[in-house]
């Protein structure tokens, strides 16, 4: 349980943030040790689940990967798919699980407009997350890498 400091310096248990754990280990999560981090934006054209994105002035696009300032801007993948000018939910950090996945455990990068792959491009190298199992990736935007 988490603790939080009173206003006179004596450590409390916060029954809000109790209540928020508690739902969070109740729901159906493969990996209830772990919190996600998502943003919603706005699709500045149609997006679809599972690439990577880039957020632009608040809005999400796939990243042109021959671009600096493209590679440094991605955050994260969809997680929802979007018309343009929908709202689309972009994971930034944590799990997350689909049943369509075939990852071998270990880094994954992002590859041209945003698809994901386990296969170093070339050029800019962007590591994404990480694949957990088959079907999990732990998603973490790392630093890009520059590649001959």
């Amino acid at each position: 349980v988490l603790q939080a400091l009173s206003a006179t310096g004596s450590i409390r248990a916060d029954a809000r943030v109790a209540a928020g754990i508690a739902a969070h280990e109740a729901a159906a999560d493969p990996h209830p040790q772990y919190l996600r981090k998502t943003v919603s934006l706005t699709a500045s054209g149609a997006i679809s689940a599972l690439r990577a994105v880039v957020a632009d002035d608040g809005n999400a696009r796939y990243p042109n990967m021959a671009v600096a300032g493209d590679v440094a801007a991605v955050v994260g993948i969809s997680v929802t798919s979007a018309a343009s000018g929908g709202q689309v939910s972009v994971l930034t950090a944590g799990p997350w699980a689909d049943a369509g996945w075939s990852w071998v455990p270990g880094p994954v990068f992002v590859g041209a407009g945003g698809v994901l792959t386990q296969t170093p491009p070339s050029g800019a190298v962007l590591m994404v997350g990480r694949a957990l199992d088959a079907t999990t990736l732990m998603v973490g935007v790392q630093l890009p890498l520059l590649r001959n």
